[in-house]
């Protein structure tokens, strides 16, 4: 039987990250079926706080995840991770009285709107990459000289209209250095749009160094990889 679908979005030294999720999701329902009926509902949301802060200082320190995107699937996991942790930490408090009852609702309530907002974030990620996804099918079906349906192709409008706005990255050769600018249609140059530019090149040194097995890198060396990279045109994120 081949598992590797269950190890493919972890880094390669970090293949068994989905047993360590396996153990959690286990400690969570211990903690919840046996403490139901013999402790207190304080005693369930400190084992589910220690839970929450021990994952989320093992997500921080390795960040198991492949990152094709960016980091994207670390950060959400911290994200998520620090929400459990915020729920568990805001009801601890209302049950154990130490706060004001009218502060106490509020603290729930702004954890609670933290959470619709996460939830948010996941549907329109969500949305984004089924767009590029559709795009890249109609691509795929006219090289191949197949005709895409009329929804696909809606789909395909949509995603490079939005690829107007996002940032582009190319080697200015008059400077001689990496440029990364707005897209034709944007006017700023998104933090996350940095970060994922700069963890592209952060992998591709990685891999020279660690893989490569190389001692040292030249700044010959690194200005070719840029070029390589990113040719002599602008290239979207």
């Amino acid at each position: 039987v081949h598992l590797g679908v269950l190890c493919a979005l972890f880094q390669s030294k970090l293949r068994h990250w989905e047993s360590i999720i396996l153990l959690r999701r286990f400690a969570i329902v211990l903690t919840v079926g046996l403490t139901h009926t013999s402790s207190s509902p304080q005693m369930q949301l400190v084992l589910l706080l220690v839970v929450a802060i021990v994952s989320l200082c093992w997500q921080s320190e390795y960040e198991p995840y492949a990152n094709w995107s960016g980091r994207l699937l670390d950060d959400l996991e911290a994200r998520a991770l620090t929400l459990f942790g915020a729920m568990a930490a805001a009801l601890l408090l209302s049950f154990s009285r130490a706060v004001h009852p009218y502060a106490c609702v509020v603290l729930v309530m702004a954890v609670l709107l933290a959470h619709i907002h996460f939830i948010c974030r996941l549907v329109l990620l969500w949305f984004r990459f089924t767009r590029r996804t559709l795009a890249e099918q109609v691509v795929e079906a006219h090289m191949s000289g197949r005709s895409a349906d009329c929804i696909a192709k809606g789909w395909f409008a949509q995603e490079m209209r939005a690829q107007r706005h996002q940032a582009r990255v190319l080697f200015d050769e008059c400077s001689e250095a990496v440029r990364i600018a707005p897209g034709p249609a944007g006017k700023i140059v998104t933090d996350e749009e940095q970060r994922y530019f700069a963890h592209g090149l952060s992998e591709s040194f990685e891999t020279f160094i660690c893989t490569s097995k190389f001692d040292r890198l030249s700044l010959t060396l690194i200005e070719f990889l840029a070029q390589q990279v990113l040719a002599t045109e602008a290239r979207r994120l």
